[in-house]
């Protein structure tokens, strides 16, 4: 009996202790006390007791050590995770990626292609489609972001639209020390509040006729900035036009861009409040490659040109309502004569089409925006100095420039040591081809103001010197929730009127009031093979006293309404108005009545009636998807 009893005793305690060790290692402690206190009494032996006692000791150690295991996986074990978008994320916080993207579904409707009057001629081509009712896959995007190690930033994004995937944005950023962070790759240029706010965020679906007048938008290049005090942000970068080093399609050459802005509100802790001011500064030359064009009648150009400066109506209305384009030299072999040595001369071949214009740009812009708790007004302005020359062949060098403000004199000396026969520019040996180019200035503006109904606050949706998206109080959930209404107006304009062009291959395009005619000007005579001042094509005739430059002033103003269901979900809702600075027919189309034939030029002009629409009237419909 007492044999029964001791081994009952034992079996009861070797229960209890591996009861004790499936608890927790704190409670291994408690069991040592208890195996003490039944060897006191003798129940346990001392075998025994020294046995269970080690047992105890192994079974805390390996459960201290699973335990100490368990907590470095969890640091590095990825959790999924969802903040207005879903990714993944390290137990200890130091790693990240999270997938993005967007997906904007638009529709447009527009005045009726007929309104133009183009009969039977060049009713499809692509300016004219411009004009027309339709659907457009605006923006589809996928990507990556996230963080390594904390402090180094990265993202990858691809644009679905238009063919192949194309790199969108690719960018690393060092932020080990937050007022002075190093950013490579492919990203925003740091310049115009306007663009440096998210597609997914802007007031309106489309952005002002700021964002086409010279802002860089992404390009490739690396930049310098930080915020050393809250509400101060600074950034300054260099960059190129091009994305391909071996290609001048988009153009090469680096330019420089800075940013400084302030949030006085911030600085003085106005609560519920925004007051932001900034300047922006976009400097230095690039290079583009001139091309073919049809975009003038309805027969095909050989000329070759680039355009320096051109515009689309607000929200993606009216397809070169104005552009200034500089001519570069025909496609086609052409023949540079240069010296391997001194006295020795070799003769080198080459596609005309690989020549370029190069163009000087000095754009600055002023930026300010206020805003108190659901009411914003937000404006810009820019000023966008350009100067533009082609490169011209020359026997005695590879190639000389000539300024686009050259005058007949300097031309003279452009053609000195240039072999007689050499195609320059437009196809002619004539001295004028010398001077093709464009200078000027070209100025645009808008002013908007957004009332969030439902009462969100813009505070809430600032840093960083740049607006982010307003995340609706109350998400959009039948019965429980309606999510967030904005209602919005804006006024914008730019001014070109004072870019003029030389050469007789460069040309202005504004609209076309006259069959089969461009409207271009330089104010040069018309004996040195250019146009005067209100002249179009080889027509005498002015055109309605605007010394020839239609549409180089145009101003739109709009309304919208926006719906965010939640913070990833939008339908925009907007109509647009453009006062054009004149008629306007689409470039490829004659302006002639459908029982005409095609018309020889100025046989159809403004009295006849049939010159297009001289304003714009433009509904659009957005669905957003974004995360």
């Amino acid at each position: 009996m007492a044999l029964f009893n001791t081994l009952r005793a034992a079996s009861s305690v070797a229960a209890i202790a591996a009861g004790l060790m499936a608890v927790s290692v704190p409670a291994y402690a408690d069991m040592e006390n208890l195996l003490e206190k039944l060897h006191a009494k003798g129940i346990l032996s001392e075998e025994e007791f020294n046995e269970m006692r080690q047992d105890v000791r192994e079974a805390r150690r390996e459960a201290a050590m699973n335990k100490v295991s368990k907590a470095n996986s969890e640091k590095t074990e990825l959790k999924g995770v969802w903040k207005d978008g879903f990714g993944f994320t390290t137990g200890d916080g130091q790693h990240s990626i999270k997938l993005t993207g967007r997906i904007q579904a638009d529709y447009r409707w527009k005045e009726a292609p007929s309104a133009y009057n183009l009969g039977t001629y060049g009713t499809e081509d692509r300016d004219t489609a411009s004009g027309a009712n339709g659907f457009e896959l605006r923006r589809a995007r996928f990507g990556v972001q996230g963080f390594m190690y904390k402090d180094i930033n990265y993202k990858a994004e691809w644009n679905l639209v238009g063919g192949a995937p194309v790199v969108d944005e690719a960018f690393a950023n060092f932020a080990y020390y937050k007022p002075v962070q190093l950013t490579v790759g492919r990203f925003k240029q740091p310049f115009s509040l306007e663009q440096l706010t998210s597609s997914n965020s802007t007031d309106f679906a489309e952005r002002s006729y700021v964002d086409q007048n010279g802002t860089p938008a992404k390009k490739l290049g690396a930049m310098l900035s930080g915020e050393p005090v809250k509400g101060i942000t600074y950034a300054a970068s260099v960059f190129q036009q091009g994305f391909d080093e071996l290609t001048l399609a988009d153009g090469s050459g680096k330019e420089y861009a800075a940013r400084l802005t302030g949030n006085m509100a911030q600085l003085f802790n106005i609560k519920d409040t925004v007051l932001h001011v900034g300047v922006g500064y976009v400097g230095g030359s690039y290079e583009l490659r001139p091309t073919q064009s049809d975009q003038t009648a309805s027969n095909y150009e050989t000329v070759t040109r680039a355009t320096i400066a051109g515009f689309r109506t607000m929200n993606r209305g009216l397809n070169n309502i104005y552009r200034a384009q500089v001519a570069g030299q025909d496609v086609g072999f052409f023949t540079n004569t240069i010296g391997t040595t001194v006295g020795t001369p070799q003769s080198r071949f080459g596609l005309a089409s690989e020549s370029t214009i190069g163009v000087d740009q000095d754009l600055l812009g002023l930026e300010a925006a206020v805003a108190y708790k659901s009411f914003k007004v937000q404006g810009e302005y820019t000023n966008n100095q350009l100067g533009s020359l082609n490169k011209v062949v020359s026997g005695t060098a590879a190639t000389s420039a000539v300024d686009a403000g050259s005058t007949a004199t300097n031309a003279a000396s452009c053609r000195a040591g240039v072999q007689p026969g050499v195609n320059l520019n437009n196809g002619s040996t004539t001295v004028n081809d010398c001077q093709q180019g464009a200078a000027g200035d070209v100025n645009s503006w808008y002013v908007q103001g957004v009332w969030n109904i439902t009462g969100e606050k813009w505070a809430d949706a600032y840093s960083g010197g740049i607006f982010k998206g307003i995340k609706p109080m109350s998400n959009f959930k039948p019965g429980s929730g309606w999510g967030a209404f904005q209602l919005g107006l804006r006024y914008s304009k730019y001014d070109a009127s004072s870019l003029n062009v030389t050469g007789s291959g460069s040309r202005i395009q504004s609209g076309r009031s006259f069959a089969g005619e461009d409207q271009k000007t330089d104010g040069a005579s018309a004996t040195n093979g250019t146009l005067a001042k209100g002249q179009v094509g080889n027509a005498a005739s002015a055109v309605g006293g605007d010394n020839g430059k239609m549409n180089s002033e145009v101003e739109s103003y709009g309304i919208g309404l926006n719906w965010l269901l939640n913070p990833n979900a939008k339908i925009m809702v907007e109509w647009t108005h453009t006062n054009l600075g004149g008629n306007f027919v689409p470039l490829d189309t004659y302006a002639v009545s459908s029982t005409a034939t095609k018309a020889p030029a100025a046989a159809v002009n403004n009295s006849t009636g049939k010159v297009g629409v001289n304003a714009e009237d433009l509904v659009s419909i957005r669905a957003q998807i974004n995360f």
